[in-house]
């Protein structure tokens, strides 16, 4: 009996060293920590700056171009628009069958024209004449009751040029003014008269 004591706890030893073996093995492995891979950042919108209130909007380009002020035109005067003086209105007039104004007495005749925009214009006036005792017509030329030029003096009884200088002229309605200054007159021996056959206005160059 003495003999069969050990021999029985030594099995029962090795038993438990293999229950223990097992469970060892089988115990469930450590979970691995989790990612600490920090989240990125969502991108950042591009600041918008409002604009302070009450500020205008700067225009566009085709605002701009929209908004510029006309550039100086040539302008022809309608010669059929004239005004001429209420005393001997006779004298004055519209030739059609010559298309001119004739001046047969001393006096001015207006006339309307629109400019189209700001600027230094030249007048030039398309002028004829009847000479008397080797004198020619004299006249003069005025905007919006302003001379300008001075006395101009027909160098031929020919249709001829002339040209006079107006600075600063701004766009819109005015009017031109020709005076005929020189009239002489004795029945049936001589005249003298003035003839207007254009008036045109150019940018001054």
């Amino acid at each position: 009996m003495r003999l069969r004591l050990p021999l029985l706890i030594v099995p029962l030893i090795a038993l438990a060293g293999c229950s223990a073996d097992s469970n060892r093995a089988t115990a469930p492995a450590t979970p691995a920590a989790p990612s600490t891979t920090a989240p990125s950042a969502p991108s950042t919108p591009a600041a918008v700056v409002p604009s302070a209130p009450g500020t205008p909007a700067a225009p566009s380009p085709a605002t701009v171009s929209a908004t510029a002020k006309p550039a100086p035109s040539t302008a022809t005067v309608d010669l059929h628009g004239f005004a001429g003086p209420t005393d001997n209105a006779d004298l004055f007039g519209y030739d059609e069958n010559n298309g001119r104004l004739f001046f047969f007495s001393g006096g001015a005749m207006t006339l309307p024209v629109k400019l189209s925009g700001d600027g230094d214009y030249d007048i030039v006036v398309s002028a004829a004449c009847d000479e008397a005792n080797g004198e020619k017509a004299k006249f003069t030329v005025s905007v919006d009751g302003q001379a300008v030029g001075g006395e101009i003096t027909c160098t031929t009884t020919d249709a001829k040029d002339y040209v006079v200088k107006a600075p600063g002229l701004k766009a819109g309605e005015h009017k031109i003014a020709i005076e005929f200054l020189n009239d002489v007159y004795k029945e049936n021996e001589y005249d003298l008269n003035l003839y207007i056959h254009s008036v045109t206005l150019k940018p001054a160059k």
